[in-house]
């Protein structure tokens, strides 16, 4: 028996047959269902009350750190509320000229740039219900930021606070409501 040795070139060596393998195809489809199983339990596990919940423990600490904020700072802090969430502002001092070009010093609120008190937004369909102290009926709320802009919610270091009953509403969830007592301490109604 006579044996044939056949030379290749270079490059037509091992002209396999391009693709994946059945291992490999496997592999990736475990990787895709598991993801898909983790985001549909993230997904899954959040309901309204949950939804809520987060809103409300946000809301309570931060207010309650802005609270305690105003004993280092010069100036008030104060939370401005509307329909589609809140923000903090804080106090700052301008120099205008008024029509008989005298200096007139004036105080407006701007926003308060902070990593610890920036803007929170609410989701879609939650409502708010802001009833302060001293009113009759409950606040009415902005859709949207105005220009000039009152915080509702305002933490002085040397005065009482006034306090204020902030009811929250979302889905199926029940309602809750975040209070401030006149000793100025922020949190949820009923809790103890």
């Amino acid at each position: 028996m006579k044996k044939t040795l056949f030379l290749v070139k270079n490059g037509d060596a091992a002209r396999r047959q391009q693709g994946f393998t059945l291992i490999e195809i496997l592999v990736v489809m475990t990787i895709i269902a598991v993801m898909t199983s983790l985001f549909a339990l993230s997904v899954q596990g959040r309901d309204d009350d949950d939804v809520v919940d987060e809103i409300i423990t946000t809301f309570v600490r931060e207010a309650n750190f802005a609270r305690e904020e105003i004993m280092f700072r010069r100036f008030p802090i104060g939370i401005y509320l509307y329909n589609g969430g809140y923000l903090f502002y804080t106090v700052a001092e301008v120099q205008r000229k008024d029509e008989s070009e005298e200096q007139k010093r004036e105080v407006l609120w701007k926003p308060l740039h902070s990593r610890l008190l920036k803007q929170h937004r609410f989701p879609h369909g939650l409502s708010i219900t802001f009833y302060q102290e001293t009113a009759q009926a409950p606040v009415v709320l902005e859709n949207e930021i105005p220009d000039d802009v009152k915080p509702q919610i305002v933490f002085l270091s040397d005065t009482d606070a006034i306090p204020f009953e902030l009811l929250f509403s979302y889905g199926e969830s029940e309602n809750r409501s975040v209070v401030r007592y006149p000793s100025g301490k922020v949190r949820e109604k009923d809790e103890v």
